[in-house]
């Protein structure tokens, strides 16, 4: 099944099952609101307001943190 992150004003950061638009997982909670997602094979960059995490796509851990 093919799978999507998902991020908006709540600041949720969530996995997806794209064809039953069903949550799989709550990845994250930021304090603000998410702008934008992008994704590589194995990292997925978080961009809020007020910095971007990188996170291993696997485990979720912050590989490294930008302020903004």
């Amino acid at each position: 099944e093919k799978m999507i992150f998902t991020g908006g004003r709540d600041g949720k950061l969530k996995l997806m099952a794209f064809e039953k638009a069903k949550c799989i997982k709550d990845v994250k909670k930021y304090d603000c609101p998410i702008n934008s997602l992008s994704m590589s094979q194995n990292y997925i960059a978080v961009s809020t307001s007020s910095y971007v995490e990188i996170l291993d796509i696997h485990t979720y851990e912050v590989k490294r943190k930008f302020n903004a």
